[in-house]
């Protein structure tokens, strides 16, 4: 006799070469076989299953499944509206003061919690985290934008330089960099990018992006601000990896008035402070890729961070992925909300917002007017 327990819905592990389709062809295997469907769900509140229904509804290989909540409070399930995703930590922060229901932040990637923790220990607010790292620190997206910082605020800075000169389309040859800044340690040139821009060793296209380059790093120096560093590294710079998710992370990280120094400062203290960060057993909050979150449950559920390239991947399998956002779903019991963002696109979220099947309140984020609850 064989009898096995398993959700194809559930199926998040594809990395570690989890195969959902061993499920769904039982039959062709044990023709004599029964499938029995569970679905009645125990967990969650009405409106949160019927929300991850019509989530996990879109894939088309699974079973046929009809889930149906056993309890009877229909709980809260709403799209949580922000202006920017950069606007959203101080008003998630503000969420989780005070007392409430035990609360999980969950995400996609470990990346996501980086902004979250600062702003919890800024706040003073008790958190637990799960299966979090210092990886993103040593990233080398990472270490290219504070070298970035560095070769900023002291242009005789080699070591910063030497990492980055070849990442801003300027094809900066090797040799002529070493040239110029033997020039610079010797006193015979103010600035190993002056000193490039003049160099025999550059065509004019090529001058012409030093020249601007150097203009970028005088605007970062004169402004000595963290903030308007990354805005610069994102938007202007021709930086190569301006657009990636770990620039606009360290962004998010920024705040006004701070100077590039104490910038660099707080980087190496947040760093020591998740390497060193010991979770409370009673802290109400608790932080959580999905991943790690499966097969638990919370009263709350914020889930954040669920845009395009990340929830979705970009080149995961879309089923899936599908997959990794209803499990985040399904770990709430009485309250859902999932942040939505103006500036990014949500495939997910669209899909939910076009379903006309239910009504989905939306709630405001900071400084955003209420969105009156609509269909879709």
């Amino acid at each position: 006799n064989l009898f096995m327990v398993g959700d194809e819905d559930q199926s998040i592990y594809g990395f570690r070469a989890a195969w959902p389709e061993a499920l769904l062809s039982f039959r062709e295997y044990y023709p004599r076989g029964r499938v029995l469907y569970l679905e009645r769900n125990y967990r969650s509140s009405r409106a949160i299953v019927g929300v991850s229904a019509r989530i996990i509804g879109q894939n088309q290989k699974r079973y046929p499944k009809a889930m149906r909540a056993v309890r009877s409070d229909s709980g809260t399930a709403r799209i949580l509206r922000f202006r920017s995703r950069l606007g959203q930590y101080r008003q998630i922060t503000e969420m989780l003061r005070g007392g409430g229901p035990k609360t999980a932040v969950l995400y996609r990637n470990n990346d996501s919690a980086v902004p979250v923790v600062f702003a919890l220990e800024e706040a003073g607010i008790p958190y637990s985290v799960r299966g979090l790292d210092t990886m993103f620190f040593h990233d080398k997206i990472v270490q290219d934008a504070l070298a970035i910082l560095r070769f900023a605020m002291d242009p005789r800075d080699f070591d910063a330089l030497d990492r980055i000169y070849y990442k801003f389309g300027a094809r900066i040859p090797k040799q002529a960099l070493l040239e110029a800044e033997r020039e610079v340690a010797g006193g015979r040139a103010g600035s190993v990018l002056e000193e490039l821009s003049g160099s025999k060793r550059m065509a004019r296209s090529q001058k012409e992006k030093i020249i601007d380059l150097e203009t970028e790093f005088r605007i970062i120096r004169s402004g000595d601000s963290s903030m308007d560093a990354f805005r610069r590294i994102s938007e202007t710079m021709n930086y190569q990896y301006g657009k990636s998710e770990k620039i606009f992370l360290l962004r998010a990280l920024t705040e006004k008035g701070e100077s590039l120094a104490a910038f660099l400062e707080k980087i190496e203290e947040l760093e020591q402070r998740i390497l060193h960060h010991r979770n409370e057993a009673d802290s109400r909050v608790v932080l959580s890729t999905i991943h790690s979150a499966k097969g638990l449950e919370y009263e709350r559920v914020i889930l954040i961070d669920a845009v395009e390239d990340i929830l979705p991947a970009k080149d995961g399998d879309p089923e899936e992925e599908r997959r990794i956002f209803y499990v985040g779903v399904t770990r709430a019991r009485d309250e859902l909300d999932l942040a939505a963002y103006d500036d990014f696109r949500q495939p997910f979220l669209e899909e939910l917002r076009t379903d006309h099947s239910a009504d989905f309140p939306r709630r405001s984020g900071a400084g955003i007017p209420d969105v009156p609850s609509a269909k879709g």
